[in-house]
């Protein structure tokens, strides 16, 4: 009996020292996927980052574009606007200079007017008073 007992402890320390070096191996495997887990992590907030700046560059690239776009468009209106106000400064420009030919017209008419009126008014006078005295005279 003292052989079973002495067998049944060593099966028991053997079962032990199993069940031990188990726990070890799991624990040195439970490391290993952490470590792994922590470079998985790692690698993703790196592509995030990476993506993030893609994204960024992305944006830059429309934002520049954009801008580009409304300054063409802005030299364009700024343009078109003064085309226009070159036109009306044209237009006001011809419409002066047919005002001031209006105006020579009309002084020289004055010109011409005034004395066929003065003109006119004398004949009339002088006609009314030939008129007046051939009426008095019978």
């Amino acid at each position: 009996m003292p052989g079973e007992v002495f067998t049944a402890v060593q099966t028991s320390d053997a079962l032990r020292q199993t069940e031990i070096q188990a726990l070890r191996q799991l624990s040195d495997s439970i490391a290993v996927l952490n470590r792994t887990v922590d470079n998985l992590s790692t690698d993703v907030r790196s592509v995030r980052e990476t993506v993030i700046k893609l994204e960024a560059q992305e944006l830059k690239a429309s934002i520049n574009s954009i801008r580009i776009e409304f300054e063409k468009i802005l030299r364009e209106g700024r343009a078109g606007h003064d085309k226009r106000a070159t036109e009306h400064e044209k237009r006001m420009e011809a419409l002066e200079t047919r005002a001031n030919a209006g105006e020579v017209a009309m002084a020289r008419l004055r010109g011409v007017l005034l004395p066929l009126a003065v003109l006119g008014t004398s004949l009339m006078s002088g006609g009314l008073a030939f008129i007046a005295a051939l009426v008095l005279r019978h």
